[in-house]
């Protein structure tokens, strides 16, 4: 059996209630054992929360998304104006560690190298540690566009992904350009 992926519009799934009995999202949550369903909900309304910020509510959203050749998953992939956001939860982590960090960029560097769609986009890799101190970090940027990973505690990941978006602008991405979700 292959594990549940949820793709959905930005504006879309900004808009949708999770706990709707009908909604695809709250199928997808359901798919998941008890103590996931409760990691996701958490995963979900933080999403949902920032998400709804963005001043363009363009772009699409994809959850619990394989990453290419690295046999894992990522929790989230947003694109947003032309840029691909890899984002990894630890939910309720207190803090930044190095073996999330680098997994993140991992992941990030997986669709850069093994997804034909991102080969030329510019990725940025985003942990988010939801008990943990907000933290500023510099912007590095390899010449393959592939930040170094953002990390933060979820409250401003609006604000990232916009930031990134007025800096770096590119075509969009649609979800039929994205290709077959696994």
């Amino acid at each position: 059996m292959s594990a549940p992926v949820y793709s959905s519009s930005i504006y879309d799934f900004s808009q949708l209630n999770p706990t709707g009995e009908e909604s695809a999202l709250a199928a997808f949550i359901n798919e998941f054992s008890t103590n996931e369903q409760a990691k996701w909900r958490k995963t979900v309304a933080l999403l949902q929360e920032q998400l709804q910020q963005l001043p363009h509510l363009s772009g699409s959203l994809l959850l619990n998304l394989e990453t290419p050749s690295l046999n894992t998953r990522c929790d989230a992939v947003i694109l947003y104006r032309g840029l691909v956001f890899v984002v990894c939860l630890d939910v309720d982590a207190s803090d930044y560690s190095v073996e999330p960090i680098e997994q993140t960029h991992d992941k990030a560097l997986g669709f850069k190298q093994h997804h034909p769609t991102c080969a030329d986009k510019f990725i940025v890799p985003v942990l988010l540690a939801t008990a943990a101190q907000p933290q500023g970090s510099a912007i590095h940027v390899s010449e393959d566009l592939v930040a170094d990973t953002m990390c933060d505690t979820g409250a401003h990941l609006a604000l990232l992904i916009e930031h990134f978006a007025n800096q770096y602008k590119a075509d969009e991405i649609t979800l039929k350009d994205w290709g077959q979700v696994s």
